[in-house]
């Protein structure tokens, strides 16, 4: 008969726990589970059994992480500096902190908005905007000027009126009002008084300076006298005197604006309007029209129903033609005046009377 006898385990092996469970705490070989020896152990997470600390796993056995204070190019990390803050070198996502990424490393960004726009409050290089930078950046209507730095020059660009430091905010942008009327329209609550306009905006005629009538008709008036010994008693030397100043002879265009050129120029009516007859020969002012920026317009020189503006002698009667202007002949006779219609004269010389006529 055969016996068999089961043996008991050999006396350095008395650490054996008897099974082949590698994740316990006795691995193959009857070792003591430790991290790096290849077997993912009690309280491991991972374990490749090198000590390379920048793969997958790391030398403590865990699962790379962003914070962990180890850097794992192979993951992404630009850094890892082992902390949350996002107000160093290295950000919360372990991304190097740069100019953009939209959190304020101390001590080296004033701002970061995220974005690389020159025209909000932090500049494209993470600095806060100031009236010094060379940059429209702000609150900036321009580079250095409006919006709360100095005001803006002739040409700058403009949101209102208090960006530009002259003239007015005209379509964005700081210019000159071509006549009065404009700057009622860009700045309605302008009173009575001189004003720099520029008849022809960016042309070849400079500046110059006009009183503007506001409060009538509420439309804005603009006069400019020039009184000048070289004009005598050619009408069209009058016109061409306006002309070269962007304007025309005026026109008083209803009995208030006459009124209150008729009290500005010191009680005296102008001694040439851009008044013409119809037609040839026309008699009574009822049969003649003004003509403003090269068209027929209304007019008002008398309340008379016959259209006499003669005073002394009814006038016009009639010896006249369509290319001369109706002129005062001599001062008097209060708001109305004593008007003729001679054809091509002048009878009260050596100044004239220009405006754009353009209300």
């Amino acid at each position: 008969m055969l016996y068999s006898r089961e043996l008991g385990p050999l006396a350095a092996d008395v650490d054996d726990n008897g099974n082949v469970d590698d994740t316990d705490a006795c691995v193959a070989g009857c070792k003591d589970a430790a991290c790096g020896d290849g077997f993912v152990g009690p309280g491991e997470l991972c374990d490749d059994g090198n000590q390379a600390d920048d793969d997958m796993c790391t030398n403590a056995c865990t699962s790379p992480n962003c914070g962990d204070g180890t850097l794992q190019m192979a993951q992404g990390e630009e850094c890892d500096d082992g902390n949350l803050l996002d107000t160093d070198a290295c950000l919360s996502t372990c991304l190097k902190a740069t100019c953009g990424d939209s959190s304020v490393q101390a001590g080296v960004e004033e701002c970061d908005d995220g974005n690389a726009d020159e025209a909000d409050m932090c500049t494209a290089g993470c600095k806060q905007p100031t009236c010094s930078d060379d940059a429209k950046n702000g609150m900036e209507t321009d580079v250095d000027c409006g919006g709360g730095c100095e005001k803006c020059g002739l040409g700058a660009a403009c949101v209102v009126n208090g960006d530009c430091g002259k003239g007015l905010c005209i379509a964005n942008s700081c210019a000159l009002a071509k006549s009065c009327k404009q700057i009622l329209e860009v700045a309605p609550t302008s009173k009575d008084g001189n004003y720099t306009i520029d008849p022809d905006g960016p042309g070849p005629i400079g500046s110059l300076v006009a009183h503007c009538e506001m409060n009538t008709d509420a439309c804005g008036y603009t006069w400019v006298r020039y009184d000048e010994p070289t004009l005598l008693n050619d009408q069209n030397a009058y016109a061409a005197r306006c002309a070269a100043s962007g304007m025309e002879v005026i026109v008083t265009r209803t009995k208030p604006h006459a009124q209150a050129f008729y009290d500005w120029n010191l009680s005296q009516n102008a001694n040439l309007v851009n008044v013409f007859p119809k037609v040839n020969g026309a008699s009574g002012i009822n049969n003649w029209q003004g003509i403003c920026q090269g068209a027929p317009c209304s007019f008002w020189m008398t309340d008379t129903a016959n259209g006499d503006v003669g005073c002394t002698n009814f006038e016009p009667n009639g010896d006249n033609n369509t290319a001369s202007r109706i002129y005062l002949r001599q001062a008097g006779c209060g708001l109305q005046g004593n008007w003729n219609d001679g054809n091509n004269t002048v009878q009260v010389q050596g100044w004239v009377i220009c405006s754009p006529n353009d209300c």
